[in-house]
């Protein structure tokens, strides 16, 4: 007798709304830019004031595309709807599209990968989502021969990285072009 004969109706529905994880497409990009404006105003605003929520949107916080066109991003979906995203990059930047050192490969025998972007939408917070991208992450990175991450964490992140043995190496400020300051951690493991 299999597992699913002896489920009860309210056992159905739980597999019914398990996340699913998989690669992030292109066609993605839209519905995945909603959800981390959702994050970063829902989660974000209780670490960042208002104004600095709405210039990290528009000027620091976005999808790398290169990570997308690498197969090493990643979407979580429960029932069709994008509950989080994420991923890890073995290029040079720990920023996204156009930034300095974003097509420098790093040699995984002495340089980190670097975990990017994981947001999840406020309506599946606390649910394990970011902890599923990670986990992910980790593997995929550590496949690739990388014996260590880093990351620059907003303050909404800081505790689930923590959990995941990230230690903080250095506090960072930036200064977006309006003049707003976003503090930023530098945070690094080893796998």
């Amino acid at each position: 007798m299999n597992n699913f004969s002896l489920m009860t109706r309210t056992d159905s529905w739980h597999i019914i709304n398990l996340p699913h994880l998989r690669r992030a497409r292109y066609d993605d990009l839209p519905a995945l830019h909603s959800l981390i404006q959702e994050s970063m105003r829902g989660l974000g605003t209780q670490y960042y004031s208002p104004s600095q929520v709405e210039s990290a949107l528009k000027y620091a916080i976005g999808i790398d595309t290169r990570l997308v066109s690498d197969g090493t991003f990643y979407v979580v979906k429960i029932n069709g709807q994008v509950a989080g995203c994420g991923g890890w990059s073995r290029y040079g930047s720990l920023h996204g599209d156009g930034h300095e050192g974003t097509q420098v490969l790093r040699d995984p025998a002495k340089d980190t990968a670097v975990i990017r972007t994981v947001f999840v939408h406020p309506a599946y917070a606390r649910r394990g989502i970011a902890s599923l991208i990670m986990h992910k992450c980790m593997e995929e990175s550590g496949k690739a021969g990388f014996k260590r991450l880093e990351l620059l964490a907003t303050l909404t992140g800081v505790g689930l990285y923590e959990r995941f043995g990230f230690v903080k190496v250095e506090d960072m400020e930036f200064t977006l072009p309006d003049g707003v300051m976003i503090p930023v951690e530098r945070m690094i493991k080893t796998l």
